[in-house]
């Protein structure tokens, strides 16, 4: 227990008590009839999160790298803090173990960072290809234009992708990454119709008639 709390793995310790807390909370909320997951997507539009830097589309290529956009954020996140926990904790075992010394909690964070993004991007790719693509296969991406989504995270401007959900009509939630189809800006909240797709990437325009939208 002194290990787990020690100065040296504060980072570690923090990362899998919030996975705990996160996944102790999901569980409570499935009894009640409700789920974690659909409060953060509520959630996700109030944050703030500002893609128009010096260096365009930096952020979202960022994004786009750790899967988001493919798996669900609150996915990513879970195996983004148990990755970065338990890698921590495991180099400083080692470390304490072998040398009886552990490296400080910033330096020890870097490689723990090192392995956890990376991890998340594949495992999330595994989630992607087996879990999210056997409860999506209802709907082909080629049906997805013409849906009617909503930014979830970030900002949409053209160069610059945003992430955007929907719901089908089997009622399963798809996440995408879009951009305007003309020079509009989108923000969180905002409504766009999925007019074509290049790559990766789907482009919209306004959602403006009221039939549109879900």
């Amino acid at each position: 227990m002194d290990f787990f709390f020690a100065a040296e793995n504060i980072p570690f310790a923090v990362a899998l008590l919030v996975m705990l807390f996160i996944a102790i909370l999901e569980g409570v909320l499935v009894l009640i009839g409700a789920g974690f997951s659909e409060v953060l997507e509520n959630l996700v539009p109030d944050i703030e999160l500002d893609t128009d830097i010096s260096t365009p589309n930096s952020v979202s290529r960022v994004l786009a790298w750790l899967r988001v956009g493919q798996v669900p954020v609150l996915i990513l996140l879970i195996i983004f803090l148990t990755s970065f926990g338990v890698t921590g904790f495991t180099l400083q075992h080692i470390l304490n173990d072998s040398i009886n010394w552990m490296l400080p909690a910033i330096l020890a964070s870097i490689p723990a960072l090192a392995v956890s993004l990376p991890a998340t991007r594949m495992l999330g790719g595994v989630l992607g290809k087996l879990v999210i693509k056997d409860e999506t296969q209802a709907i082909n991406k080629k049906d997805f234009i013409g849906q009617v989504v909503t930014i979830t995270l970030g900002t949409s401007s053209r160069g610059s992708a945003a992430e955007a959900r929907f719901r089908d009509r089997f009622g399963t939630t798809h996440y995408v990454m879009v951009e305007p189809d003309t020079d509009a800006e989108f923000s969180q909240g905002e409504q766009l119709l999925l007019v074509r797709q290049q790559g990766s990437t789907f482009f919209g325009i306004p959602a403006g008639n009221q039939n549109l939208t879900d």
